[in-house]
């Protein structure tokens, strides 16, 4: 898969056709974007564990620079570059998550508890009370869940974790000082320098998509 980024299209729709025309070549691609698709969107990037990815990623998408501009920035190979956002597009298209794209309201209705990966004693703990769909899970809470009797901490943990995209993300998530100080080490032993660690930190804290 060699994926190239629409011409003409500003973030986070070019990113939208990308990942459409990728599920489904002979689909028409959208010219635009409704807010539940945003926010679908919004959610699936969260859903990227690999920051080194994430950046080098959110650099050719959100600020379309293209690949040489990337590779000079980080100390890349203009191929790693795009080996790299082949990879992400091919694991965000392989992940069940995908379907985020579709409207984040679609994709709590639809998705079942076994489509998360959870584990069967979680689901029928789950089922047992009263709790069927993402949506149940949403609309009793957490506190509701920490409460349920046999549930215990690791099961508590693997439910919240399974059903992350049902709790809010912050527009904005402030560092700590001792955070900032974590990530600035690990950046540093990785080879990044001041200034692109300094952005980094900015693209954390001030979210990725605008509304």
């Amino acid at each position: 898969m060699n994926v190239k980024k629409p011409e003409g299209y500003d973030f986070p729709l070019n990113l939208y056709r990308t990942l459409c025309f990728e599920l489904d070549n002979d689909v028409r691609l959208p010219e635009e974007m409704n807010l539940d698709e945003r926010k679908g969107l919004k959610y699936l990037i969260e859903s990227m564990r690999n920051d080194e990815y994430k950046i080098v990623f959110l650099e050719a998408y959100k600020f379309k620079k293209t690949n040489p501009e990337i590779a000079k920035k980080y100390g890349f190979d203009t191929s790693r570059v795009r080996a790299m956002n082949n990879e992400t597009i091919r694991r965000l298209c392989g992940s069940y998550c995908i379907r985020l794209i579709y409207g984040y309201e679609k994709f709590i209705a639809e998705t079942s508890l076994e489509d998360t990966f959870m584990s069967k004693r979680a689901i029928k703990l789950l089922n047992d009370n009263g709790l069927y769909s993402l949506s149940d899970i949403r609309d009793r809470g957490q506190a509701y869940i920490r409460k349920i009797p046999t549930l215990g901490k690791a099961v508590y943990e693997e439910i919240i974790s399974k059903t992350w995209y049902l709790w809010e993300i912050n527009e904005t998530l402030p560092l700590s000082k001792c955070q900032k100080e974590k990530v600035r080490t690990a950046l540093k032993n990785k080879g990044w320098n001041n200034w692109d660690i300094n952005d980094f930190i900015e693209y954390v804290e001030e979210g990725v998509i605008a509304e």
